[in-house]
């Protein structure tokens, strides 16, 4: 697994609307009402709350939901053009290099079900 982690902080990768934040993990499902999400080169996102609290592993970003000011109480599926997008943002951001952007962007792309 990756070692370097950056923080999540993004468009809403569910539905592509608002501004870009810092997200967090719900109240519903961390132990913390402050466990901000992460994402590392493997497109995995972990909690660092859960991660280091629980030893919830981190999953692939094509596995969670998001809520936002756009769509509040439903959590939406993440979305693959849009997390390409917002992987891009992240990536520009932390000045992750573009060889490792590509990585990322493929992975969710090649992604089976």
């Amino acid at each position: 697994m990756s070692d370097k982690w950056y923080r999540f902080n993004c468009i809403c990768p569910g539905c592509g609307g608002g501004m870009p934040t810092d997200w967090y993990h719900s109240q519903e499902s961390c132990i913390s009402t402050n466990g901000w999400l992460y994402i590392n080169s493997e497109c995995k996102i972990k909690c660092d709350e859960c991660f280091n609290e629980k030893k919830q592993d981190p999953s692939f970003v094509l596995g969670w939901k998001f809520e936002c000011e756009n769509h509040k109480g439903e959590y939406k599926k993440v979305d693959e053009m849009v997390i390409c997008q917002a992987i891009s943002y992240i990536c520009t951001n932390n000045k992750i290099p573009k060889d490792v952007r590509k990585q990322m962007i493929n992975m969710v792309n090649n992604f089976n079900y």
